[in-house]
């Protein structure tokens, strides 16, 4: 509101000009947030709400850089026969499965963990805390059991989920993002060739 001690101070100019200029003013506002709602959009996955490959490395990177030398896990997960699952539920039920997914692994994360959409039906995620590597593979053991025991129902249908998981560690498997990402995709088709629904770590070939 602008205001004059004088009477009728204000003419009609005036008031066109303030106008013009809270209008202005506004749509200087939405296009910011629209702004920033575009920005943050591109930075997740629109089905799955988590962030998106690129974005997540991004982050990887930017933690690497900051402090070298802590120690970071690197998760990659894959759920088990997804093909089967879209072929015979249709793949609204395998939408659902993959929110499922997603809902049931946060539940095991901490807040300083990061989890993103890798591809298809994969998922990665970077295990940052004061943990050992040890006490790392533990939780993602953990996060492969609560899988298993956490089906998907909808209507008459309930189905058990299951993942094979690679997980290796920064900078113990690699000085880079490419390299560790690299890795942990190498154990989790170990993992896969090995019956499925199983963690393999790079601690077992140490």
């Amino acid at each position: 509101m602008v205001e004059h001690t004088l009477y009728r101070f204000f003419t009609r100019a005036h008031i066109k000009f303030v106008a013009s200029i809270a209008n202005q003013i506004a749509i200087a506002i939405e296009n910011s947030i629209l702004y920033t709602k575009i920005q943050e959009a591109s930075k997740r996955d629109p089905l799955l709400g988590i962030y998106n490959r690129k974005y997540f490395f991004e982050i990887l990177d930017k933690r690497i850089k900051e402090n070298p030398y802590n120690c970071l896990g690197i998760v990659m997960i894959d759920i088990d026969n997804f093909k089967k699952v879209n072929d015979s539920f249709g793949h609204q039920f395998g939408d659902e499965t993959l929110q499922h997914v997603v809902t049931v692994i946060q539940s095991c994360l901490k807040s300083e963990d990061i989890i993103a959409r890798y591809g298809g039906e994969e998922i990665i995620i970077c295990l940052r805390s004061n943990e050992t590597e040890e006490e790392m593979e533990v939780r993602v053991e953990e996060i492969r059991r609560m899988l298993e025991e956490s089906p998907v129902i909808r209507e008459n249908v309930i189905k058990t989920v299951t993942a094979s998981i690679g997980l290796s560690f920064y900078p113990t498997d690699g000085q880079t993002v490419d390299a560790v990402v690299e890795v942990a995709d190498a154990l989790l088709y170990k993992a896969k060739g090995s019956g499925k629904n199983r963690v393999i770590s790079s601690l077992i070939f140490r």
